[in-house]
C-alpha cells in the first residue's frame, strides 16, 4: 500500500512537472514573438536617412553596393538620382551637383554633403561607427573634406569624359 501510494505521488508530480514545462515553453515562445513584433515596429517606425547617389558612376556605384551589404540598410532609403532625376527635387539642388557628390538627407532633416554624408552614413551603420568618430577630429574632419572634394571633382570630370550621362 505505501509504495502504491509513492508510486502515485511520483506520478502525480510528474504530471505536474510535465504541465509545467509545455506552459514554460509556451510563456517563452509567447514573450519571444513579442520581442520579434516590438523589433519589427520599432526598426520600421524609426527614422531614416536618405542617400541620394549617381549610380551612372561606376565608382560611386561600387561604393554604395558596397555600403549596402554592411549594414547600413535598416537606417538608410537609397535614392538613385540617374534613375530617377526628379529625386533632385527633393534636395533644391542642381541635378550636375548632385551627380558629383554624395548627398543626404538626415534624421533632423538637414542635408549633408560630400565627406559629410559620408559620416551620415558611417553614424547608422553599426559596424562603421568607428569611422563616423575617428572623421569627427577637427583637423582630420577638415582634410578629409577638401581631399573629398578635390576627388570628387576629378571623378565627376572622368565620368563626364566617358559620358556614363
Amino acid at each position: 500500500m505505501i509504495s502504491g501510494t509513492l508510486c502515485s505521488r511520483a506520478l502525480k508530480r510528474a504530471s505536474s512537472v510535465r504541465s509545467f514545462s509545455i506552459c514554460l515553453r509556451f510563456v517563452v515562445s509567447t514573450v519571444r514573438c513579442w520581442i520579434a513584433v516590438f523589433v519589427f515596429l520599432w526598426t520600421s517606425m524609426k527614422p531614416k536617412i536618405r542617400v541620394f547617389y549617381n549610380s551612372a558612376c561606376p565608382v560611386c556605384d561600387a561604393g554604395i553596393k558596397s555600403q549596402q551589404k554592411k549594414g547600413a540598410i535598416c537606417g538608410v532609403e537609397w535614392e538613385d538620382v540617374h534613375l530617377d532625376n526628379e529625386k533632385v527635387e527633393d534636395l533644391n539642388a542642381d541635378l550636375e551637383f548632385v551627380r558629383e557628390r554624395l548627398h543626404v538627407i538626415d534624421f533632423n532633416g538637414d542635408l549633408r554633403v560630400g565627406y559629410e554624408a559620408f559620416i551620415a552614413i558611417w553614424e547608422v551603420s553599426s559596424s562603421e561607427q568607428w569611422k563616423a568618430k575617428v572623421s569627427k577630429v577637427p583637423g582630420l574632419r577638415w582634410l578629409l573634406n577638401k581631399t573629398y572634394n578635390v576627388f570628387a571633382w576629378c571623378l565627376y570630370q572622368w565620368n563626364r569624359a566617358l559620358k556614363h550621362w
